[in-house]
């Protein structure tokens, strides 16, 4: 089965995927966690998703890891995370995008 790189990019940021995937101070579970949430997004640039699920999808087990990854990512503008502190109400996460402003600039200017 042959599978094209446009397949596994996020169509509502194409390119941040490879924002992700360049920043030297991200681990593999932040860049899975990245994924889970880029995949829950679909054509979307945000959702409201409860941490249970993402943890789930992301193969993280631990709450603490999950808090210390979403936090990073919103740190270093990979993500917008509005968290809900509510326990029925879901989080709202949005995909900045970034890195595709970065290198527009880059380009631009």
């Amino acid at each position: 089965m042959h599978t094209s790189k446009q397949n596994l990019i996020n169509p509502a940021g194409a390119g941040l995927v490879e924002g992700v995937w360049d920043d030297p101070r991200l681990r593999a579970v932040h860049i899975c966690l990245y994924a889970a949430i880029a995949h829950h997004c679909g054509k979307a640039n945000q959702i409201r998703i409860s941490r249970r699920i993402l943890m789930r999808s992301a193969r993280i087990r631990s709450i603490a890891t999950y808090h210390s990854c979403i936090k990073d990512l919103a740190q270093y503008g990979h993500i917008d995370y509005q968290p809900s502190y509510h326990p029925l109400r879901a989080s709202r996460i949005a995909l900045t995008g970034r890195d595709n402003q970065s290198s527009n600039q880059k380009i631009n200017g």
